[in-house]
């Protein structure tokens, strides 16, 4: 080996021994030094966390359509309303069918008909799984002039469409027109008129 040849060998050596592997933790010998961590936290850097209707449903946040009792509920007019309009302004893809039973027991007549046949329906919409389909609502106010065994009625809801987990900015004000009969199980609506 050449003097120039053993120079360039060791030079070489020493240039790989000062190389340090890039993926090696060497923050934590700049810590020794400094006296302090300077490593990312967990904090720092969290795991993208699910969100909206990606999370688990608790047992409370599925069901998310307000309870109620349909015995209660159809012993009077407004009651009844109140239970179907709040029941109507508020569903998820998850329970729609359990919705629109509900629906159905507070209904009468063809209206009580067709809302069972759709809760049998809403197992069969892919629609509503793909995209999560829901709504948001509550009942800003009800006019009710019941005449008898029979009443129109006038319901308002402030709702809120949500898609894949994400709500609609503000929502809108829902305007329902309605009628409803008294029957031997208590009072139900017959119509349900949703305005455009």
């Amino acid at each position: 080996m050449t003097p120039h040849g053993f120079v360039g060998a060791v030079l070489a050596c020493l240039t790989l021994a000062g190389c340090q592997d890039p993926y090696t933790d060497t923050e934590r010998g700049n810590a020794r030094l400094t006296g302090r961590d300077e490593r990312p936290s967990a904090t720092r850097t969290p795991a993208a966390q699910p969100r909206g209707d990606e999370l688990a449903p608790s047992p409370r946040a599925s069901e998310s359509t307000p309870p109620y009792h349909a015995a209660r509920a159809r012993r009077g007019a407004s009651a009844t309303l109140e239970a179907f309009c709040g029941q109507w302004a508020n569903w998820r893809w998850r329970s729609i069918g359990r919705q629109h039973r509900r629906l159905a027991e507070l209904a009468t007549g063809p209206l009580a008909e067709q809302l069972a046949a759709q809760a049998r329906q809403a197992k069969l919409d892919q629609a509503l799984r793909r995209d999560r389909l829901a709504m948001r609502g509550r009942v800003v106010a009800v006019d009710l002039q019941p005449r008898g065994r029979r009443g129109r009625a006038v319901c308002v809801t402030r709702e809120q469409e949500i898609q894949n987990g994400r709500a609609e900015l503000g929502g809108r004000h829902r305007v329902y027109l309605a009628t409803l009969e008294r029957t031997p199980k208590g009072w139900g609506v017959s119509r349900w008129e949703p305005q455009p």
